[in-house]
């Protein structure tokens, strides 16, 4: 099982890939650098007291005995407590892919709905994220 991410935005560009066995490379590119892709680390404090000796025990230990990612969320909701990433930021994300999805039929650039026109991206006033494939 191999998972591969591309973020792009204003500030730059990050590549990610996991095979959760061997391979965890996050390379990435700030925006107006000539350097290109440079391979970034991974803070510590990501992987809490997770074992570091293989791919596979890091991922292993994450899930499992850090509580990390689901683990986190079912306790903050058993508990009461609210958590990060909400329902609400997925329905954001879920936004973003459906107006990812209408630039690549449409061959154009769209707004990113939110009922009312755009989303604020925390940018600044008025300010609407675009989606274009």
């Amino acid at each position: 099982q191999r998972h591969q991410f591309e973020f792009h935005g204003d500030a730059g560009t990050l590549y990610a890939e996991n095979d959760w066995d061997k391979t965890e490379v996050v390379r990435g590119a700030r925006a107006g650098s000539d350097a290109g892709l440079a391979p970034m680390e991974i803070p510590a404090r990501h992987y809490g007291a997770a074992r570091r000796d293989s791919v596979h025990n890091t991922y292993r230990d994450i899930f499992r005995k850090e509580q990390r990612m689901t683990g986190e969320w079912v306790d903050a909701i058993l508990a009461g407590h609210a958590v990060q990433p909400d329902f609400a930021a997925g329905l954001r994300v879920q936004r973003v892919m459906d107006a990812a999805l209408r630039s690549a039929a449409g061959g154009r650039r769209v707004t990113v709905e939110d009922g009312g026109g755009g989303i604020d991206s925390g940018g600044g006033e008025g300010e609407t994220d675009y989606a274009m494939v």
